[in-house]
């Protein structure tokens, strides 16, 4: 695992990089399905409260570290 600042806040896909895991490997530790992890990190997708529970688990940090909705530029 990358090593980052304990106080900032970072994309689903950017955690999932810090924690140097594939797109399969993170749905697995999460306990999710790839194409809702890929809806979720591209934004077209939101995840329930059971999801993000799953996901903060997994990540090892609290809700308020993830952006849930990335940004995008037109």
């Amino acid at each position: 695992m990358i090593k980052v600042p304990d106080n900032e806040s970072y994309t689903l896909k950017q955690w999932r990089i810090i924690h140097e895991w594939t797109l399969k490997e993170a749905a697995k530790n999460i306990g999710i399905s790839e194409r809702s992890l890929t809806k979720y990190e591209a934004g077209e997708s939101y995840p329930g409260l059971r999801a993000i529970e799953k996901i903060t688990d997994a990540y090892g940090v609290g809700y308020d570290r993830i952006i849930f909705r990335p940004e995008t530029t037109v």
